[in-house]
């Protein structure tokens, strides 16, 4: 079973010679397996960081990350993107997508840095992962050429092609209209229910909030209270 954790996790940065902020302080939180979990909270509260420290995006400056009980997040850097690659999926507002790229070798990417997959198995994997997500017509075009809800498609088959157990998602639907937000989060929502994927979204969109299993709200850089979505 895949549970993540967090114990007293904190970072900041400094802006200026004087000045620091504090993103994120002593953040204590454990996610278990199957579940949706959406991280809500005003802008510059934190969410984004803490979802990149939980992904081993970001180191933390103090604190701890377990994944099923052991500390994943003082890893060298090498083993840690290994390990990064293997477990987490990862769903970005912009996309993130190459656009000089097909879609395919877009959904491929990750597969390339992930040494238990063999060579022989890309074009498998690209073509269930994009079925899955009603784009495999698509796999030929370039991003340019599809749609904003098409492209955030395209962010979760590349997600999900090397079966990350944890998927990610910072800000997934910000930059989509309502059909295309409801799409997505049904995506999202298919992905835990039905795949059995642990998914963490950071969203300002409450209404997306309520449909997930748990709601975590930051203020300040702090966990500030914790709640049941739709029941």
């Amino acid at each position: 079973m895949k549970t993540i954790a967090a114990r007293g996790l904190s970072k900041s940065y400094k802006i200026s010679k004087d000045s620091v902020v504090n993103a994120v302080s002593g953040a204590d939180l454990e996610i278990s397996e199957g579940g949706i979990t959406a991280i809500v909270g005003p802008s510059g509260s934190g969410k984004s960081t803490l979802l990149n420290m939980l992904g081993l995006i970001v180191r933390p400056d103090s604190g701890e990350v377990l994944l099923d009980g052991e500390r994943i997040d003082s890893m060298r850097e090498g083993k840690r993107c290994r390990f990064r690659n293997a477990n987490f999926g990862y769903v970005m507002q912009d996309f993130a997508l190459i656009d000089g790229e097909s879609v395919y070798s877009n959904i491929r990417l990750p597969m390339l840095y992930n040494k238990k997959i063999r060579f022989t198995e890309y074009r498998r994997r690209v073509h269930e992962a994009a079925e899955s997500l009603g784009i495999a017509d698509k796999l030929r075009r370039k991003p340019s050429r599809l749609s904003g809800g098409e492209r955030q498609r395209v962010a979760i088959a590349r997600a999900i092609v090397c079966d990350q157990p944890i998927i990610l998602a910072d800000e997934p639907t910000g930059s989509l209209d309502a059909e295309n937000r409801d799409i997505v989060m049904d995506i999202l929502l298919d992905l835990c229910k039905n795949k059995g994927r642990t998914v963490v979204i950071v969203t300002h969109d409450l209404s997306l909030a309520a449909r997930c299993d748990r709601i975590i709200r930051m203020k300040d850089g702090r966990i500030a209270e914790e709640n049941n979505g739709e029941e």
